[in-house]
């Protein structure tokens, strides 16, 4: 058998860790899975000597699961498109450290970080150095799990040996994180006995579809003419899902509809049910991340507080990782880390376009505030009149007029009201209904009056 050459060089042309290079990594071991050997696996990882390899294994068969996939992303997402940033202890941003932040190196760290909250605890090897270009990068490289003996403190070079070496002595200590508790084996550990029944019952679902979801073929033969019952048999199995069928003369064929009333709602139910099972395990909710028959907006609102409560709480996971363990790293390879801290800066709420502009508004009507007009027409993206100092000249002389025109009418009704008598005042102030008049109405019959 070829023995596959370890690379001297990574996809982002750095050298890979030594620690790496020396382990002897096995192919991960691919097998049908059940309860029963989840169980097994559990035992041996919890065990006196424990043994992480074949519960490992079982995890790269769990993480295929699509639901397993959505919900674990979406909290990885959530931490590695959060903004972070390193500040001094004045509050200032650290050009170097934050050089370093947008390097695919540190996303890759924040990964394995939040990782450790599905696998259990992790090691993950570091590098921070230079490019060509003398911009800060890393490297992060998590330690194959089944090597690790979280208890020890220490990489086997072979997953089921004890022979390694301690990442918490040595110069290993300056560069390995550690995330996660020695004895947590993850999220998944949960999750997997429902990925595990929901293969199975996919499994199911797909035979019901291949037994109920065609028409039965019933074909007859001379019962005395063997070769001939041979020919319709080979002409069955070449029709395939052709619908076209050449049988010998004397055979009759005929295609019987299936009138079973079973839809295969129980697999579906089934595999819904599982599919909630891993959301709750993985996520906490299931209104988020995936649909439901009972799903409504007051449901939806309540899972969704839930996942944002949940960000928050991997958000401060991350962040106390990153300012204690993850600063020692950054002292051992010389960069600025002193007095400072990794911190997400507080991003305002942005207004969708209609909300500005409705802001503006009120600005200008309810409160009397000056609002720039060029500002706004930029803002629109509307084109601005070429006579819009005359346009406006023309609205304040309208303005001023109009005021005017108010302050005469109400001193002329004020005037009126007091030589009239008080019976027939009070039956101008009435409309025909009784009802009495407001202050705009009664302006506006004066401006009537005025105008002719």
């Amino acid at each position: 058998m070829a023995i596959t050459k370890k690379p001297t060089v990574t996809a982002d042309g750095t050298q890979p860790s030594i620690a790496i290079t020396k382990l002897d990594i096995m192919p991960i071991v691919r097998e049908n899975q059940d309860i029963v050997k989840w169980r097994n696996y559990t035992r041996s990882a919890e065990s006196r000597v424990p043994r992480r390899a074949l519960l490992y294994s079982l995890y790269f068969d769990v993480i295929l699961d699509a639901q397993v996939i959505s919900v674990t992303g979406k909290r990885r997402d959530a931490i590695t498109t959060a903004g972070w940033q390193y500040v001094d202890k004045d509050g200032k941003p650290v050009d170097a450290i934050n050089e370093l932040i947008d390097s695919l190196g540190f996303a890759k760290l924040l990964e394995e970080i939040i990782d450790s909250r599905f696998w259990g605890y992790s090691m993950v090897d570091c590098n921070i150095f230079k490019d060509d270009e003398g911009t800060w990068q890393m490297t992060a490289t998590q330690f194959d799990r089944r090597h690790m003996r979280p208890e020890l403190g220490m990489v086997a070079y072979r997953q089921y040996d004890d022979e390694g070496f301690s990442i918490r002595d040595g110069i290993f200590t300056q560069t390995v994180l550690e995330a996660g508790e020695e004895k947590d084996l993850g999220l998944l550990l949960s999750a997997a006995q429902y990925a595990i029944y929901k293969r199975g019952g996919l499994g199911d679902w797909a035979t019901f579809v291949e037994v109920f979801g065609n028409q039965i073929l019933d074909a007859q033969w001379d019962g005395y003419d063997e070769d001939q019952r041979l020919l319709l048999l080979d002409a069955i199995e070449k029709m395939g899902n052709n619908g076209r069928l050449v049988r010998p003369k004397g055979t009759e064929v005929q295609f019987v509809p299936n009138q079973n009333n079973a839809t295969g709602a129980l697999q579906e139910g089934f595999e819904r049910w599982l599919d909630e099972q891993i959301a709750k395990a993985l996520l906490g909710s299931t209104e988020t991340s995936g649909t439901s028959e009972r799903t409504g907006y007051a449901i939806g609102k309540v899972h969704s507080e839930q996942d944002e409560k949940k960000s928050e709480t991997d958000t401060d996971f991350v962040r106390r990782i990153l300012n204690s363990r993850f600063r020692k790293i950054l002292k051992a390879f010389g960069l600025p880390y002193e007095g400072g801290k990794f911190i997400i800066p507080e991003q305002k709420q942005k207004l969708s376009l209609t909300d500005e502009i409705n802001v503006y508004v009120q600005m200008a009507t309810q409160l009397g505030m000056p609002v720039d007009h060029d500002f706004i027409y930029k803002r629109t993206g509307m084109p601005k009149p070429a006579d819009y100092d005359a346009q406006m000249k023309e609205k304040a002389a309208q303005k001023a007029f109009n005021a005017q025109n108010t302050q005469v009418s109400e001193e002329n009704d004020g005037e009126e009201s007091a030589n009239t008598p008080p019976d027939k005042k009070a039956k101008k102030d009435k409309k025909p209904g009784g009802m009495k008049l407001s202050f705009r109405e009664k302006l506006a019959l004066h401006m009537m009056d005025f105008f002719g």
